[in-house]
C-alpha cells in the first residue's frame, strides 16, 4: 500500500505541481528586457502594445547573443532583428504582411532618428519612432525617400518583405543645410560655391594652397575674386575696398573681434580642426548682421566619426587637435597651438619679424633722436579651443564651445650709457564661448537656443627711458548675446527661417568708459529652388534699444539656370554696423596694433550703412567654370579715423561715405587630379568727405587691379601647389616738398600733395607648396611638406608713409617691404 501511495503522489506532483512550479519561473518579457540590456549592453526596440501582457522563462546559462536572439524569437513568437551590434528590434508577426521596415540612424553618432518622414511612391507614408523603428505597406521594389530635417534626403527601394527584414538606414548630416551648391570643386578640393553665391571650405579636404604649409582658412580668403589684404596680413583683410573692421567673424556663432596671430601673419583658427567656412560678399542672410561688407562664418564641430589625435610641427608653432567620444552620446573635441618662437628663432620667425616690426618700437625705438638704446624682444602666442556635442536624446541636443586666443610681447629696452632697462609689454587675448540648445520638434520643425559671450582685451604698458615716462593703454569689447531660432522645412524642400537676437556690446579703452549699445532683431530667411531657379531672401529688422532707432534691411540672392552651362545670379543687400576700429595715433601699442575698436554713438559717429548690388554670369562645362561679377557697393557715415589715413587727414575727425564699383572674373579647368584657375578683378573706389578738401579722392583699401593663378595637384597621398599674385600698388600721399614747411608757432610739418594722389610700383609674388603622406600602420600617419613665400624674394613697397626728423629737420620717407623670402617646413602625425 505504502508503495502504491508513493507512486500516486508523484504522479499527482507531475500533473499538478510541475506546471505551477513552471509558471512560478516565468517572468514578464518587458522585464526580462530591460533586464538584459543590463547584463548584455543590447537596446531593445519595441511598441509596447506588441508584448504587452506576454511572459518569457529566462535564458538557461549564459548563451551567446545569436543564440540568444534565436531563444527569445522562439519562446515569445515574436521576431527578433539584430539591425547592429548590440541593436535588436521586436515585432509581430503579422504586423510584417507585405510591410517593408527599417530602422533610421544617424551615421555619425548611430543615435535612433525620431520623427524621420518616409514616403512611398504609391502614397503610403510613415514616421519613425523614438527608436528610429517604421513599417511601411508597399510592394517589393517599390522606391521609398527618408527625409528628416537636419539630415541629407535618402533613397531605398523595398525588398521582399521577408521575416528577418529590417535594415538599419544611415543619414548623413546636411552640411550645408538644405543648401543647393553651384560649383562642387573650386580652385581646390574642400572648397565650392553655394546657390547663394557663398563660397564654403572644408579644411580639412582642402589641398595645399600655394605658399601655405596648411589651409590657413584667412589665408584662403585671400585666394579668392575680390578678397585682398593691402599689407599681406589676415588682420587687413579688405572685402571689396571695405577695411578688416566692416567684416563680421563668427566662430560657431559667436563674434570675434581678433582674428590673427604674430600680428596679423598667422590666421588665430587652427586649421587642422575640422572646420567649415562660409564665406559671404554680398547677398548676405538675414540673420547675420553688424558688418557693412564681408561676413565669414567659421563653424567647428567635435568630429562624430572615429576618434582621432593628431600632433604638428612647423617652424613657428606646435599644435594638437583630439577628438573623442565619453559615450554614445556625448563628443569632445580640444585642440591647442604655441608659437616657439621665445624658444629658438627660426628663418621663419626672422622674416615675420623683420615683416611685422619694421619701422615700430620694437626695431626703431627713437629715429629722430640722437639716443643709444639697444632693445631685446621676446614674442610668443597661442589659442586654445574646447568643444563638448551631447545629445540628450533622440530630438534634442547640447553643445558648447571655447576659444582662446593671446599674443604677448615684451620688448627690453636698455642704455648703453648708464645700462638702465627697462621691459614693455603688449598683450592682446581674446577669450568667447556659447552654450547652445538644439530640439528637433517633428520632421520640418528644428529649434535652438543660444547665449554666447564673447571678450577682447588690448593692453600695452610703454616705457621711454629718454624722459621716464610710462603710458599705458587698453582696449576692451565686451559682446553679450541671447538667439533664438527656428527652422521649417516648407514642401518643395524650402526652408523657412526666424530669429530673435538680443545683444549688449560694449566698449571701453583708455580714452573713455562704458560705451554700450544695446539692441534686438528680429529676421526672418527664406531659402530654396525649383527646377533651375533658386531664391534666397530676407529681411532684418533692428531695434536699437540705446539709440531708440529702427531699421529694416532687405537681403536678396536670386539665380537662374536658363541653359544647361549658363547660370545668371543677382544679389543685393543693406546691411549695417555700430562697431568699428579707430586709429587715434600710428604710434599706439607701439605701432604694431594701433586700431582700438570703438562704437558708435549715433550721433558725431553715427552707425555705419551700406547698399550693394552685383550681377553674375557664370558657365560650368566639360571642366571649366568661367564666371564674371560687376558689383557696386555703397558704404555710409565712415570715421575718418577708420580709414587709417597717414597725410593731411591723419588727425581729422570727420563723417563720409565711399562708393566702389568693379569687375571680378574668374576661369578654371580641371583635369583628372589637376586644377588651374586665375581670376582677376578691377575696381574703382572713391571717398566723399563733404568738410574735408578735397571732397572726393581715391579710397585709401583699393586695390585697382588684382591678378591670382594657380596650379594645383592632389592625389591621395601627394599634393603639390604653385601660383602667384600680381597687384597693382597701393594709393599714398607724397609731399608737396621734400622740405618741411613751418607752422605759426613754429613747429615743422609736411606739406602734403593731394591725398592718395600717387601710387606705389607693383607687387609681383610667386609661392609654391607640396606635401607627402605616408601611413605606418593601420592607424597611423604621417605628412610633411615644404611651402615657399615670395619664391622671387621681391622686395616690394607696400606702403609708404612721410615724417618729420626732429634731429636734422628733414622730411624722412618711410617705406614698409613685403614679406621677404620665407621657406617653412612642416610634419604632421594622425593617431
Amino acid at each position: 500500500m505504502k508503495i502504491c501511495r508513493v507512486i500516486i503522489f508523484c504522479c499527482f506532483y507531475c500533473i499538478v505541481a510541475l506546471p505551477l512550479w513552471a509558471q512560478v519561473k516565468k517572468v514578464s518579457l518587458i522585464d526580462y528586457l530591460y533586464l538584459l540590456e543590463q547584463q548584455r549592453g543590447l537596446n531593445f526596440s519595441f511598441i509596447d502594445r506588441d508584448i504587452a501582457g506576454l511572459q518569457i522563462e529566462p535564458a538557461p546559462d549564459k548563451p551567446s547573443k545569436a543564440a540568444l536572439i534565436a531563444y527569445l524569437q522562439a519562446s515569445s513568437g515574436l521576431v527578433f532583428t539584430l539591425v547592429s551590434d548590440n541593436y535588436v528590434v521586436i515585432h509581430r508577426k503579422e504586423t510584417r504582411k507585405d510591410k517593408f521596415c527599417g530602422v533610421v540612424h544617424d551615421a555619425d553618432t548611430r543615435q535612433p532618428i525620431a520623427g524621420a518622414s518616409i514616403r512611398a511612391a504609391n502614397g503610403e507614408r510613415s514616421v519613425s519612432d523614438k527608436q528610429g523603428y517604421f513599417a511601411i505597406a508597399v510592394a517589393a521594389g517599390t522606391p521609398i525617400s527618408i527625409s528628416h530635417l537636419g539630415y541629407k534626403k535618402k533613397s531605398v527601394v523595398a525588398a521582399t518583405a521577408a521575416e528577418t527584414d529590417c535594415p538599419q538606414l544611415l543619414l548623413q548630416k546636411q552640411v550645408t543645410e538644405l543648401e543647393q551648391v553651384a560649383v562642387q570643386h573650386f580652385m581646390t578640393n574642400g572648397l565650392q560655391i553655394n546657390a547663394d553665391r557663398s563660397y564654403e571650405m572644408h579644411p580639412r579636404q582642402t589641398a595645399l594652397l600655394p605658399g601655405l604649409t596648411e589651409p590657413d582658412v584667412l589665408q584662403t580668403l585671400q585666394q579668392l575674386p575680390g578678397i585682398v589684404s593691402i599689407d599681406q596680413s589676415v588682420s587687413n583683410i579688405s572685402v571689396r575696398a571695405g577695411s578688416h573692421d566692416q567684416n563680421l567673424f563668427l566662430w560657431n556663432g559667436i563674434r570675434l573681434f581678433q582674428t590673427g596671430h604674430f600680428f596679423g601673419l598667422i590666421s588665430a583658427f587652427n586649421p587642422n580642426l575640422p572646420h567649415a567656412l562660409t564665406i559671404y560678399k554680398n547677398g548676405t542672410p538675414a540673420l547675420y548682421g553688424e558688418s557693412v561688407s564681408g561676413t565669414i562664418l567659421i563653424d567647428s564641430k567635435p568630429d562624430q566619426g572615429a576618434q582621432q589625435t593628431s600632433v604638428g610641427l612647423n617652424m613657428i608653432n606646435a599644435d594638437f587637435n583630439s577628438s573623442f567620444r565619453t559615450g554614445e552620446k556625448t563628443a569632445w573635441q580640444f585642440s591647442g597651438r604655441r608659437s616657439l618662437t621665445d624658444l629658438f628663432r627660426s628663418p621663419v620667425y626672422k622674416g615675420y619679424r623683420e615683416r611685422v616690426f619694421q619701422h615700430t618700437k620694437v626695431t626703431n625705438f627713437f629715429a629722430d633722436q640722437s639716443l643709444d638704446y639697444t632693445s631685446e624682444e621676446n614674442f610668443s602666442f597661442y589659442d586654445l579651443t574646447a568643444q563638448m556635442q551631447h545629445q540628450i536624446d533622440a530630438r534634442s541636443s547640447i553643445r558648447a564651445n571655447a576659444i582662446l586666443i593671446a599674443n604677448n610681447l615684451e620688448v627690453t629696452q636698455q642704455s648703453s650709457v648708464d645700462l638702465a632697462a627697462e621691459t614693455s609689454e603688449l598683450k592682446q587675448t581674446s577669450l568667447a564661448s556659447n552654450l547652445q540648445y538644439e530640439r528637433q520638434w517633428s520632421a520640418t520643425q528644428r529649434s535652438d537656443v543660444q547665449i554666447a559671450v564673447s571678450n577682447y582685451k588690448l593692453y600695452s604698458q610703454d616705457f621711454y627711458e629718454d624722459n621716464d615716462q610710462v603710458i599705458e593703454q587698453e582696449n576692451n569689447v565686451l559682446d553679450k548675446m541671447l538667439a533664438v531660432n527656428h527652422r521649417m522645412l516648407l514642401p518643395q524642400d524650402w526652408t523657412l527661417r526666424m530669429q530673435y537676437a538680443w545683444s549688449d556690446l560694449a566698449v571701453a579703452n583708455d580714452s573713455y568708459r562704458a560705451n554700450t549699445r544695446t539692441q534686438q532683431t528680429l529676421a526672418l530667411q527664406l531659402n530654396g529652388g525649383y527646377g533651375d531657379f533658386y531664391l534666397a531672401t530676407g529681411l532684418r529688422a533692428l531695434h536699437l534699444l540705446t539709440y531708440k532707432r529702427f531699421r529694416v534691411e532687405p537681403r536678396l540672392a536670386v539665380s537662374y539656370r536658363w541653359a544647361p552651362p549658363w547660370t545668371l545670379t543677382v544679389a543685393a543687400e543693406a546691411k549695417s554696423q555700430t562697431a568699428y576700429q579707430e586709429i587715434e595715433r600710428q604710434q599706439d601699442f607701439f605701432g604694431i596694433e594701433t586700431r582700438r575698436w570703438k562704437l558708435a554713438d549715433d550721433r558725431s559717429t553715427p552707425m555705419l550703412t551700406s547698399n550693394q548690388a552685383s550681377l553674375e554670369l557664370q558657365y560650368q562645362a566639360y571642366g571649366w567654370l568661367l564666371t564674371g561679377e560687376a558689383f557696386v557697393k555703397k558704404v555710409h557715415d565712415i570715421a575718418s579715423g577708420s580709414q587709417g589715413f597717414q597725410n593731411q587727414f591723419a588727425s581729422s575727425a570727420v563723417i563720409g561715405d565711399y562708393t566702389v564699383k568693379g569687375v571680378e572674373l574668374l576661369a578654371q579647368k580641371r583635369l583628372g587630379d589637376f586644377t588651374a584657375w586665375l581670376n582677376f578683378h578691377v575696381n574703382d573706389s572713391k571717398y566723399y568727405f563733404q568738410t574735408l578738401h578735397p571732397q572726393v579722392f581715391t579710397n585709401s583699401y583699393e586695390t585697382p587691379q588684382a591678378f591670382r593663378w594657380g596650379l594645383i595637384y592632389a592625389s591621395k597621398r601627394w599634393e603639390a601647389a604653385a601660383g602667384g599674385i600680381w597687384s597693382a600698388g597701393r594709393y599714398y600721399t607724397p609731399p608737396n616738398s621734400r622740405i618741411p614747411s613751418i607752422a605759426d608757432d613754429g613747429s615743422l610739418f609736411v606739406n602734403y600733395a593731394q591725398p592718395n594722389s600717387s601710387q606705389l610700383d607693383d607687387n609681383l609674388q610667386l609661392n609654391a607648396s607640396c606635401s607627402f603622406l605616408l601611413a605606418a600602420g593601420k592607424r597611423v600617419r604621417f605628412k610633411t611638406g615644404v611651402a615657399v613665400q615670395n619664391m622671387l624674394d621681391d622686395t616690394s613697397v607696400i606702403n609708404r608713409t612721410y615724417r618729420i626728423n626732429r634731429i636734422n629737420q628733414t622730411i624722412e620717407e618711410i617705406d614698409n617691404y613685403n614679406l621677404a623670402r620665407t621657406t617653412n617646413v612642416f610634419i604632421r602625425a594622425y593617431f
